[in-house]
C-alpha cells in the first residue's frame, strides 16, 4: 500500500489564517482611523488658530495706535469705535458670527468678541479719559465644529495715549 503525501492546507489551517487576518486587519483599520481622526482635529485645530491669530493681530496692531483722542465714545464691550491713523472713524464689531472692521470682512467663525477698558489701576472703567488699557476676548468656533472652541486673550496699551495728563 502506497501512501500518499498530501499537498496544501487542512480547512481548519485555512480557516485559522483567515481568523487571525481579519482580526489583523480589524486592528490595524482602528488604529487608522483613530489616527486620521486625531489628524483631522489638529489640523481643524490649528487652522482656527491661526484665523483667530490674524485677526488678534490685526486688532492689536490698529488698537496700539490709538491716540486718547482716537477712541469714540459709549464704550461697550462688544465693540470698540475709533478714529484710525488716516482720520475715518470705523470699528471692530461682531455681527452673528462675521467679525468686521467697519465695512470690511475679517474673519467668520467667531463665536464671541469682548472689549474690557481699564484704568492705570488695572480697574475696568466705562469713562472715556480715564481708559489706559484695552482688553480683547475673541471665542472661535473651530472648522467643521470638530473640537472645543478657541479663546484668545490679550491686553493691549495704546502707544500714542498722552500719559502726561494721566491721573
Amino acid at each position: 500500500m502506497k501512501r500518499h503525501l498530501q499537498k496544501g492546507f487542512s480547512l481548519v489551517e485555512t480557516v485559522l489564517v483567515i481568523v487571525v487576518m481579519a482580526i489583523i486587519f480589524t486592528v490595524t483599520a482602528e488604529l487608522m482611523i483613530r489616527s486620521l481622526t486625531a489628524y483631522s482635529l489638529v489640523t481643524s485645530r490649528q487652522d482656527t488658530l491661526e484665523r483667530a491669530g490674524l485677526v488678534m493681530d490685526r486688532m492689536i496692531r490698529e488698537i496700539r495706535l490709538l491716540g486718547i483722542l482716537s477712541l469714540q465714545g459709549p464704550l461697550s464691550s462688544t465693540q470698540i469705535t475709533f478714529r484710525d491713523s488716516v482720520g475715518v472713524v470705523t470699528n471692530f464689531s461682531l455681527n452673528g458670527t462675521t467679525l468686521s472692521r467697519g465695512n470690511d470682512l475679517l474673519a467668520s467663525g467667531i463665536a464671541s468678541l469682548n472689549f474690557g477698558y481699564l484704568d492705570k489701576n488695572g480697574n475696568v472703567t466705562q469713562s472715556l479719559p480715564k481708559v489706559r488699557r484695552i482688553s480683547i476676548q475673541i471665542t472661535v468656533s473651530p472648522n467643521n465644529n470638530q473640537g472645543d472652541p478657541l479663546i484668545l486673550r490679550s491686553e493691549v496699551f495704546p502707544r500714542n495715549f498722552s500719559y502726561a495728563s494721566f491721573q
